[in-house]
């Protein structure tokens, strides 16, 4: 059976956002991180999801 994930929602792509700008880690490493899968990061990564949402520092590593 398939894993469900948590809705990806406007603040997450937000975190995603700003984890892609400020830290090393890979796109399958951050999906880890906020829930979601790597196909969701890089969607976000190419504007094709969210593309007007501002980057929101992740809690904890700010």
């Amino acid at each position: 059976m398939a894993r469900r994930r948590l809705p990806l929602n406007e603040q997450t792509a937000a975190y995603i956002k700003w984890l892609l700008l400020n830290t090393n880690l890979y796109q399958d490493q951050i999906g880890a991180l906020v829930d979601q899968n790597q196909g969701r990061v890089s969607e976000i990564k190419s504007g094709e999801r969210f593309r007007d949402v501002k980057p929101l520092p992740y809690p904890g590593l700010t």
